[in-house]
């Protein structure tokens, strides 16, 4: 979040104005129930309207030089869970079309 956003689009550009704060992206194998969102949106994104298990994890994507601090917490915890890079899913991302990853194929 940012302070100085005024709507969702500013968010992603301007980043987190929280020291220290970096993006976490977290795979979900399956999201039992979700909340209806309006077009377009619901074609881009889902939002669960209950807690996700840590079994419906798939894995989690930080930032390169995060991995091994999220890899220590999570086991600090006793989550076994894959823990890669943003910047790996970004690539490996590019290599499929758009349609294909909202799962439209």
């Amino acid at each position: 979040m940012n302070r100085q956003a005024r709507d969702v689009w500013d968010i992603f550009c301007l980043g987190s104005d929280i020291p220290g704060n970096y993006p976490i992206l977290i795979g979900i194998k399956h999201l039992a129930s979700q909340v209806e969102l309006e077009k377009p949106m619901r074609y881009y994104e889902a939002r669960a309207d209950k807690r996700i298990a840590i079994t419906d994890i798939s894995h989690i994507e930080v930032p390169y030089n995060k991995q091994e601090e999220v890899r220590r917490l999570l086991l600090a915890h006793n989550i076994t869970l894959p823990v890669t890079s943003i910047e790996l899913g970004e690539c490996v991302s590019a290599q499929k079309s758009f349609t294909e990853l909202l799962g439209w194929h």
